[in-house]
């Protein structure tokens, strides 16, 4: 290390002279000296620094053993992924280092301070980080559970969270449901997935304040119910954008989603209903609350039906129905109206869009919700009336849309 010293200039001079010599008196003390990571403060008491190593293994993936050289008895963090190393199979990533090659052995997290007494391998343990609403299961350092709702809090760059398992409507069923946390940005992949909580007073998947890549693998339904707050059966509120795609990304029509809304709380006497969900979009509102609006859906491929909720019946005064994507409707009152159609933009994919009570097929939600800024097919066309289907022959026929409701695609009565 090298350490300036400041020198003051002569009392009685008011610079340096040239040629001109000064005498200082400098007192310097030695505090430590640090070798590596080890800093040696006690001049008193012999230190014994011993070398060690440790090597980190792709176990199972593949790539050269990554090996370390440390001093015994001090805290290192651990390595996230090497670079050189590859998974066992697509989606997987290093989940643990274990001290064992079959995971037997103590797992330890990426990133944690961990101390050795000598040379040790550490084996990557690999997972692909599936939720699994039947079993419960769940990649725990990325993912809560509160025993009925799986929350996703971690950004995984590069990696797509899957959602299996079938959880269903009866009163038996565990009520499982997904939301991806405020403010994560997540690309999730449905594989033959099924919530349906239609018996249940829950939203089925919730991407509320996030930035969500949805990917569709086989055959999923989500399904929400009613009585519920958020009952959307995708919800996608405003500020929030989603993006469906088969599991590919191809564009294709492979993996299919089938989504319906559910219905808001009505008051207890029973005198006015209360709003539907759309399928994909708002949350219809509870008894006298207007339908919340849409936020930006993108449709990049798949096969999606989406079918708004048609709102619930009250003795004085009907809930309104929501869009199949975009607004949620209204609950019944007096002055309510439904939730605006958002952003809605299909580039490929077979989308079939059906609004109920009020609720447009692509738009707004019932009682007069605002139309959706939307693009795709139909955009070009009068679609005012019930229902309205057809192909984007612009784009070489990739995207078909078939949308009915009280408009096929434009705003709600």
């Amino acid at each position: 290390n090298v350490h300036t010293v400041s020198l003051p200039k002569p009392d009685d001079q008011k610079k340096w002279e040239l040629g001109k010599s000064y005498d200082y008196e400098l007192n310097v003390s030695l505090t430590a000296v640090t070798f590596g990571d080890v800093s040696i403060k006690d001049w008193g008491t012999p230190i014994l620094l011993t070398l060690c190593e440790r090597t980190y293994d792709a176990n199972n993936g593949t790539g050269e053993k990554v090996r370390k050289t440390l001093f015994t008895g001090r805290n290192y963090s651990l390595i996230g992924k090497p670079d050189g190393f590859t998974p066992p199979a697509a989606n997987y990533l290093i989940y643990r280092w274990n001290t064992k090659a079959d995971g037997t052995g103590t797992d330890y997290r990426l990133g944690a301070d961990f101390t050795q007494a000598g040379d040790m391998t550490l084996y990557a343990r690999w997972i692909e980080p599936v939720i699994n609403v039947e079993t419960g299961t769940y990649p725990a350092d990325y993912v809560t559970y509160d025993g009925t709702t799986f929350t996703i809090v971690e950004d995984l760059t590069g990696y797509s969270y899957v959602v299996t398992g079938s959880t269903g409507a009866g009163a038996g069923s565990n009520g499982n449901r997904v939301v991806v946390k405020s403010g994560v940005t997540a690309t999730v992949t449905l594989r033959d997935a099924t919530i349906d909580l239609s018996g249940k007073s829950a939203c089925a998947f919730n991407v509320s304040g996030a930035g969500v890549t949805l990917k569709l693998e086989g055959t999923n339904t989500l399904k929400s119910g009613v009585a519920s707050t958020n009952n959307a059966g995708l919800l996608v509120p405003s500020g929030t954008t989603i993006t469906i795609t088969s599991s590919a990304g191809d564009g294709s029509f492979d993996g299919t989603l089938n989504v319906a809304g559910g219905a808001g709380t009505w008051d207890t006497a029973g005198r006015w209903g209360s709003g539907g969900g759309a399928g994909i979009g708002g949350n219809g509102g509870p008894n006298d609350v207007n339908g919340s609006p849409c936020g930006t859906v993108i449709i990049n491929g798949g096969t999606i039906v989406a079918t708004g909720h048609t709102g619930t019946d009250g003795n004085s005064y009907n809930g309104y129905g929501g869009a199949g994507i975009g607004g949620g409707g209204a609950g019944a009152r007096r002055g309510e109206r439904g939730g605006a159609g958002g952003t809605v933009i299909i580039n490929k994919g077979h989308v079939t869009a059906t609004g109920q009570s009020g609720g447009a097929g692509i738009g707004g939600g019932g009682k007069s919700g605002a139309a959706a800024n939307y693009t795709g097919p139909g955009d070009d066309q009068d679609t005012s009336g019930g229902s309205w289907s057809g192909w984007d022959t612009a784009t070489g026929n990739t995207a078909y849309v078939s949308a009915s409701g009280s408009r096929a695609i434009g705003a709600g009565t």
